[in-house]
């Protein structure tokens, strides 16, 4: 059974790594340790920048026009957000998940479009804060956004670090099968009684 497609996890894959290459050339700009490198750092920070937009602009229309269209998995469901977070509070073992995601995976990965959008936005201002983006350094001021931008950084780690954690506790299987894109016979079983199992 074949639960991620290849666009799909090719998109996947260039998310990761472009978020990982923005977020360590991004650390390097923000506290350089040899200033001759700055020119070539600054070079990959926007060309890994443009590759993180690009592929976000693909994997929208994919959703919507791709062969394996999917723009209802990320359909937010909030009537069942407090069913979610007591499942993941321990509060009860009925996951509220309704196809590939459950309703705070949903939220969050709309979040991530959103917060892709609102990073490149600053991140262009920036770079370029007497240009196209020069309106919005007037209004909220260069050290601002500089700070906006930082916080982003934070919470896409941030978002990461949760992502990854609940992948290896939740469903291990499912790092493996973002990789070849098929669920193998036995996680099936494993996922179907994981419910039963969560005290």
């Amino acid at each position: 059974m074949e639960t991620h497609h290849l666009p799909q996890r090719v998109a996947h894959a260039v998310n990761l790594t472009a978020m990982v290459v923005l977020a360590a050339t991004g650390f390097y700009l923000h506290r350089p340790a040899a200033y001759g490198q700055m020119g070539t750092i600054r070079y990959v920070h926007y060309v890994a920048a443009f590759v993180l937009l690009a592929n976000l602009a693909l994997r929208i229309y994919y959703a919507f026009l791709g062969r394996y269209r999917d723009y209802w998995e990320f359909k937010p469901n909030v009537r069942s957000l407090p069913q979610q977070v007591k499942y993941y509070l321990f509060l009860s073992n009925k996951d509220a998940k309704q196809g590939l995601y459950n309703p705070l995976q949903r939220l969050a990965y709309l979040a991530v479009i959103l917060m892709i959008i609102l990073q490149a936005l600053t991140g262009f201002a920036m770079g370029w804060p007497q240009g196209t983006m020069s309106f919005l350094v007037g209004w909220l001021g260069l050290a601002e956004i500089r700070s906006i931008h930082y916080l982003f950084t934070w919470l896409f780690i941030t978002f990461l670090v949760i992502h990854l954690y609940l992948v290896f506790t939740e469903s291990p299987q499912a790092f493996w099968e973002m990789f070849t894109g098929r669920q193998r016979k036995e996680s099936r079983s494993v996922g179907k009684n994981m419910a039963h199992e969560r005290i």
